[in-house]
């Protein structure tokens, strides 16, 4: 008993001085930083980057003020930019979300409401229309479907699968998800849920639970993976269908005290969801790790949300943050990488 004792002692010591890594019974998880890639182009200096990706040895840069997308090197040079603004053929209006799938990026334009597909050096390639209201986000499964969410106003479904046909048109495939009214209200605020694809299952959360919904494109059915978070507590939303100026300023306030579902990301080896939660008042970030197969992994407690502490972007299993502390780091403008490592497995 003594012995059990002193180890339950020792792991609550580690977890206590050592933030970003716990202990589970099998595994410890470290997130650990990789590398930073200071940005020298000027005009990239003064952007707001919204997302980044990585495509073989390069960065892209989604992002505003300008609105445009970047090819940027390792070296944190820019290569090549896809500018925003117009509405004819590959004119992007307002590039909100990219998706690389093979050499092909896949171009979400919510300003004209088509999905744009470029070569890696940014030429044309092909463009869909089919889809006639704004998304928060797509995923693109390996053969071919294309699943989007968004925010609905009423409690219809929410999660949509789309074909691409050879007329280059999105044909709706089926309606999934009913999501709560404090799912749909945690929604208005940016960059909140998410879905991948994991091989021929699409996952999506709503992000007022701690779950995971599995629909299977194989056998037609719909799992629910439920998981814990101890710090995760949402209020009840009693106000789904006024739209008003008051509402609309409780719903602010709403979201700034209650817990929500950040992102749901596809790495390499693991499947992640980044959470938000508040301790008196106060965010902090929480990732919750599981395998390919909806194992639980473990949890690991972050930083506080915040601009540069939101995940950005991923490939393999490293993550991508903008980063602006120049008094920790003495950089302006930098991508801030690290990696997801599993210890144990």
């Amino acid at each position: 008993m003594t012995n059990i004792i002193l180890k339950l002692f020792f792991i609550v010591i580690l977890i206590t001085i050592a933030p970003g890594k716990i202990f589970s019974q099998q595994f410890s998880i470290d997130l650990l930083d990789h590398e930073n890639v200071t940005l020298k182009d000027s005009r990239l200096k003064t952007v707001e980057i919204e997302r980044i990706y990585r495509m073989d040895d390069k960065y892209i840069l989604l992002h505003r003020k300008p609105n445009g997308i970047s090819l940027m090197n390792e070296y944190g040079q820019r290569e090549l930019e896809l500018v925003a603004g117009g509405r004819g053929p590959f004119e992007i209006g307002r590039p909100r979300y990219l998706q690389i799938s093979g050499n092909k990026l896949f171009i979400w334009d919510s300003e004209n409401l088509r999905l744009s597909i470029f070569t890696e050096d940014f030429e044309p390639y092909k463009e869909f229309r089919g889809i006639r209201h704004a998304i928060n986000g797509f995923s693109i499964s390996h053969n071919g479907y294309i699943a989007v969410f968004h925010q609905p106003r009423f409690q219809d479904e929410y999660v949509h699968i789309f074909e691409m046909d050879q007329a280059n048109t999105l044909h709706s495939v089926l309606d999934l998800g009913s999501l709560s009214n404090e799912g749909r209200t945690l929604l208005f605020m940016e960059n909140t849920g998410g879905l991948i694809w994991n091989y021929n299952d699409l996952i999506w959360i709503d992000p007022s639970m701690t779950k995971l919904f599995v629909y299977s494109t194989l056998d037609d059915t719909l799992n629910t993976i439920s998981f814990e978070d101890t710090l995760f507590e949402v209020e009840p939303w009693n106000n789904p269908d006024d739209f008003s100026a008051k509402t609309f300023t409780e719903m602010r306030q709403y979201i700034k005290r209650n817990s929500r579902i950040v992102s749901i990301r596809k790495l390499k080896d693991y499947i992640l969801v980044e959470i938000e939660n508040f301790i008196n008042g106060n965010s902090r970030l929480t990732y919750h790790l599981f395998d390919l197969d909806y194992g639980i992994i473990g949890n690991i407690l972050l930083e506080e949300g915040s601009w540069v502490n939101y995940i950005r972007g991923h490939n393999e299993n490293k993550l991508y943050y903008w980063g602006e502390d120049y008094l920790e780091t003495g950089l302006m403008n930098f991508i801030r990488v690290r990696e997801i490592h599993v210890n144990g497995r």
